[in-house]
């Protein structure tokens, strides 16, 4: 069916979003359930939503003080690193290294971040207290080396024997916290060279393991792991991870880094309708090979210059993003690629980009529109496209990305709190943390 948009489609509900927020902290909806193990990670995308809506005070002391408490109770002494949920202890009765609920990176990752955001001074005369004191950096540290495999890449936790950039970022991420040079610590030069062998516009690369031999090809994305498809998050992943190990510049040549600005730009599409039937959860389900066909995307175009008239002074352009070429519009793809625009124009190729009269990289306000179309009037909250159901993951990166979008238009007030697009929390947030770790 063809969309008919009106001015209160694009009308930011904010104090809907901050009551679906606190409602989802206090009491997740039944579907969470099958997820538990993530509870820890939901905990944080519901706080750092507060926290970018500006309203993580609606949290009076003695609940931040609980959540801090939760949050140190998922830590775990033995192996360091956090769980992501409070578990049956089977170790005394087994192998601590086969224990059902080991410490895993991405949930030690968001255990950091969160203990930072409920703490982050909120006014002019604060007495913050530093959430960190309790936390054993040593042994921290171990667990993030013991993750780290021969080839560079890491795991989420050390027996594993998964590889995935994703890890790489949150291992990046969890040094950047703590203040650590990651060269003290890990393999940087491996580490740089992994996310080079996800590359489809790698070279031959060869390790002390084997000869690895990879194909150059055309899209200058990045996938989870070697030789898979290029994906919008786990190109942020790479970007990020590079931009924290301050390998950006020297893993990627100019013309990379023109490609991967140009996959990521060509993952904007412009919305049209909205599917016939609700699709399934999993984005590589049937159903939304069966739904992409209904939900029309094209490629945005390019601005007209200033003066010629354009349909988008009639109608506004609505225009979300994708994470794979042919794939429906996800708002949890505005914030991947959007994020990993505003570092990859950090590249010394780049990073003059902004200040060349002309259209950016992208449409933000085209962005921002299909994000307030993504937002449920009944329970507040941001789903994952227009008229599905909202969650917890979808909001959090829907709003920090709205965020993102706002800092580049300067004729409009951000509504939300000014995000940092590398650590994916507020920026006042990343003060903090350094404050923490000075």
């Amino acid at each position: 069916m063809e969309t008919s948009n009106t001015t209160d489609d694009f009308h930011f509900l904010i104090k809907a979003h901050i009551r679906y927020s606190l409602r989802c902290l206090r009491l997740l909806p039944s579907p969470y359930e099958s997820d538990d193990n993530n509870r820890l990670t939901f905990g944080f995308f519901s706080i750092g939503s507060l926290s970018l809506l500006g309203s993580i005070d609606r949290l009076n002391q003695e609940e931040k003080d609980d959540y801090l408490h939760w949050i140190y109770e998922r830590w775990d002494s033995d192996s360091g690193g956090f769980t992501g949920h409070p578990n049956v202890d089977l170790r005394i009765h087994s192998n601590p290294e086969e224990s059902l609920n080991q410490p895993h990176i991405t949930h030690t990752y968001a255990a950091l971040l969160l203990l930072a955001l409920l703490s982050t001074p909120q006014s002019d005369n604060p007495k913050p207290t530093n959430p960190y004191t309790a936390l054993d950096v040593p042994k921290l540290l171990k667990f993030v080396v013991d993750c780290q495999r021969p080839n560079g890449s890491f795991g989420p936790f050390p027996t594993s024997t998964e590889q995935d950039v994703r890890f790489v970022y949150c291992a990046t991420a969890i040094l950047e916290i703590l203040n650590i040079d990651p060269k003290t610590v890990i393999d940087v030069q491996s580490t740089g060279k992994f996310p080079n062998r996800i590359n489809f516009f790698c070279n031959l690369i060869t390790d002390f393991q084997s000869c690895i031999f990879e194909n150059q090809r055309y899209d200058g994305g990045y996938g989870q792991a070697p030789f898979l498809e290029s994906q919008g998050g786990t190109t942020y992943c790479v970007l990020a991870a590079l931009k924290l190990l301050n390998k950006l510049d020297d893993s990627l040549s100019s013309e990379d880094a023109l490609e991967t600005a140009r996959w990521l730009v060509h993952r904007q599409n412009e919305f049209h309708d909205l599917p016939d039937e609700e699709s399934d959860e999993e984005s590589n389900t049937r159903q939304d090979e069966i739904n992409s066909s209904n939900l029309k995307t094209e490629p945005v175009k390019a601005s007209e210059p200033s003066g010629v008239s354009s349909l988008t002074q009639i109608q506004p352009l609505v225009a979300g993003f994708q994470g794979r070429p042919g794939k429906i519009l996800d708002a949890c793809y505005s914030f991947w690629c959007t994020a990993a625009l505003s570092i990859i124009q950090e590249h010394h190729s780049l990073k003059d980009i902004n200040s060349i009269p002309g259209p950016l990289l992208h449409d933000p306000e085209a962005n921002i529109k299909f994000l307030m179309l993504c937002q449920s009037k009944q329970w507040g909250g941001i789903a994952r496209f227009p008229e599905d159901h909202p969650d917890v993951y979808h909001n959090y990166l829907a709003l920090g990305s709205i965020s993102l979008s706002y800092a580049l238009l300067s004729d409009l007030e951000n509504p939300l709190v000014e995000h940092h697009s590398v650590l994916n929390v507020p920026i006042k947030t990343v003060n903090w943390i350094k404050k923490c770790f000075p």
